[in-house]
């Protein structure tokens, strides 16, 4: 195997200049996705997504912390926030797996956002006392 092609069709005459390194059998090259347009897209989506996503969790305990000055109460909300996804999670597991995971990815998505919409209008931030 030294000279013909290895386990994976490899010819095991590599190219100096990838970033590919082996470990036992597998080879490992780190950013090879990168290289596909579509995964960066998603990728910078996904950080961006994340990024307000946690923005807005943060935001949310220090409005309940000023709001009840209690961060008891921070936390009770936080981990109420994370309810939906215990109880959800599994279930979307399986409609993973039964539905077409581009319309259940899109459909998803336009849901978190009709959701982030009424937060993010000019009225949402006033406070009425």
């Amino acid at each position: 195997m030294a000279h013909g092609h290895g386990q994976f069709g490899h010819t095991g005459h590599e190219d100096p200049k990838t970033t590919e390194r082996k470990w036992g059998i597998f080879r490992v090259d780190t950013f090879a996705a990168l290289k596909h347009r579509n995964y960066r897209y998603h990728r910078l989506s996904h950080s961006v997504g994340g990024m307000a996503s946690w923005g807005q969790t943060v935001t949310l305990a220090l409005l309940v912390n000023e709001l009840t000055d209690s961060s008891f109460w921070a936390g009770t909300v936080l981990s109420i926030r994370a309810l939906p996804i215990l109880i959800v999670g599994p279930l979307a597991g399986v409609a993973i797996d039964r539905f077409d995971r581009k319309k259940l990815l899109m459909a998803t998505q336009l849901a978190l956002a009709v959701m982030a919409w009424p937060s993010s209008s000019p009225g949402a931030s006033t406070r009425t006392r």
